[in-house]
């Protein structure tokens, strides 16, 4: 039931986050100003959460 809800997800595979009318690649990632070119521990340019 948990799953349902948003931000909740059934498995750590994806953290992906999505804002309404973009999809995850369009997110910018960064730390105190420095841009994070991919969060993901194994991600690559096919995957969820890429940052470009």
């Amino acid at each position: 039931m948990a799953q349902n809800s948003a931000g909740v997800v059934g498995n750590d595979s994806r953290n992906d986050i999505v804002v309404r009318g973009n999809s995850p690649a369009g997110m910018l990632w960064q730390m105190d100003g420095m841009i994070i070119p991919n969060p993901n521990h194994f991600g690559s340019l096919n995957k969820h959460g890429w940052s470009g």
